[in-house]
């Protein structure tokens, strides 16, 4: 008998152990797929040019991100992008210049040296107090500044 309750033991311990590898399993796996899901929230983005004829914004509430950064550069705008996403801001549509110290217009091989001040606009269906407190400020007339030659857009559904 104390063989029979020995061998018993043993086989509900290793059932024991299956159960809570397979636990650790789903958890690490749930982990995982939880992390693709918001990377895959961003869109492809698509390049405009707003400099070479008049360009019509959407109506909407249009938002301006304030570089505080001298000379104001930032190389990672998904980076903004997944912050806006994180808080739940109902973005409709995205539109990054990147900044630089020159101006390339399109055909040309020639670029004119100026200082091209980085624009992150944000457009949304009605206007929003959370979205100031991350770095944003309202704006009445949307634009994208000088040498608006290569500008990515995001646009969200």
């Amino acid at each position: 008998m104390k063989f029979y309750n020995l061998a018993f033991q043993n086989i509900t311990a290793m059932k024991k152990k299956i159960i809570w590898v397979f636990v650790m399993i789903l958890l690490v796996g749930g982990g995982c797929k939880a992390g693709k899901k918001t990377t895959a929230t961003i869109p492809e983005h698509l390049m405009e040019d707003h400099a070479s004829g008049p360009y019509v914004f959407k109506a909407g509430a249009f938002y301006t991100y304030v570089f505080t950064d001298a000379p104001g550069y930032i190389s990672d705008d998904k980076a903004i992008i997944n912050k806006l996403l994180a808080s739940k801001i109902p973005v409709k549509d995205i539109w990054f210049k990147q900044g630089s110290s020159s101006c390339v217009p399109p055909g040309s091989e020639m670029a004119m040296t100026v200082m091209v001040e980085p624009v992150f606009l944000v457009r949304l269906e009605k206007p929003s107090d959370e979205i100031t407190g991350m770095g944003f400020k309202k704006t009445d007339e949307p634009g994208l500044g000088d040498c608006a030659y290569n500008v990515r857009r995001y646009t969200f559904k």
